[in-house]
């Protein structure tokens, strides 16, 4: 039986992935991929780096500002969205922007925030069969949903999509009352917009 871990860091020229538990990894560049990566050479963790840096002063192997660099950019890209009105006016069409809660065969939430839009964001790490999602939206009654379904039916299939549609597609949500139903392909991420 297959381990379900995947880990994939992402850089400005490709990603490097671990799955199955670290025993596959590769380095997926467009040149092509490199399988497996060589990993035998010993590695220092980055607990011991804090904790070198907090006992003696050690050099950290990035700076703060490194480190804090993917979140500010993130931040900073969050804000400009709001601040821009035509990204405001498509954002309802966007849902894979958004993200929210976890998976289960039933979720229970309260929301107290008014007219604001709920996004989720729901995976299935089943390679082979679909799994039914329940989402019970205590003080929200969503009257319209939308949803886009990421999915890869192949382990081995190429990791950069040459066309959207062989991995993204819409994705059936059912309302009634306060609940939002729907079935989670196999291998899959669904993103979904309830609004009121």
């Amino acid at each position: 039986m297959r381990n379900n871990e995947t880990l994939r860091i992402f850089g400005t020229k490709g990603f490097v992935e671990s799955t199955d538990g670290g025993t596959r990894t590769r380095l997926v560049t467009l040149a092509g991929a490199v399988e497996p990566l060589n990993t035998s050479a010993a590695d220092t963790d980055y607990f011991s780096f804090v904790t070198a840096h907090l006992a003696a002063g050690a050099a950290m192997p990035l700076s703060l500002e490194a480190e804090l660099h993917p979140l500010r950019m993130l931040l900073r890209a969050k804000q400009n969205i709001r601040s821009d009105p035509r990204a405001a006016a498509q954002r309802g069409n966007l849902a894979a922007r958004h993200a929210a809660t976890s998976p289960a065969a039933g979720r229970d939430a309260g929301f107290h925030r008014g007219r604001q839009p709920i996004y989720l964001v729901i995976a299935n790490g089943s390679w082979s069969r679909a799994v039914p999602c329940h989402v019970h939206l205590r003080n929200f009654r969503a009257t319209q949903a939308t949803g886009i379904v990421l999915a890869s039916s192949h382990l081995d299939a190429k990791p950069l999509l040459e066309r959207k549609q062989d991995a993204v597609s819409n994705f059936a949500v059912l309302l009634a009352a306060e609940d939002a139903t729907g079935v989670i392909p196999p291998h899959a991420v669904v993103f979904v917009t309830l609004t009121r």
